[in-house]
């Protein structure tokens, strides 16, 4: 499974429980796999990324008012968090509880 869909599945019932909807995606194969998306709500708007180049993933939230200051959420994970066996559950804990913080404050 490719790492950028890893993520969204880990983050999944985060939004479904804080009602955000995916608003946008781009996925690019041509760029290292890069990928992220958009997720909106009435209260935030949360992006995730992948960085095919680098591999490592990370969730941004939009500036309160703002239409393109993303700041990082202090988290991320990378390939080989999600992909070894087993995976690094404590890295990928961390990465939900930051995501699951942004999306419901």
């Amino acid at each position: 499974m490719h790492p950028y869909i890893a993520i969204k599945e880990l983050v999944a019932p985060i939004f479904q429980r804080s009602r955000h909807q995916q608003i946008a995606e781009e996925i690019r194969p041509d760029a290292f796999g890069s990928a992220y998306s958009i997720f909106a709500s009435s209260r935030s708007t949360l992006r995730l990324v992948w960085d095919g180049k680098d591999g490592w993933g990370y969730a941004q939230i939009l500036a309160s008012g703002a239409t393109d200051d993303w700041r990082d959420i202090p988290c991320y994970l990378t390939e080989a968090d999600l992909e070894t066996v087993p995976p690094n559950q404590e890295k990928i804990q961390e990465f939900v509880r930051a995501v699951e913080n942004a999306a419901v404050a």
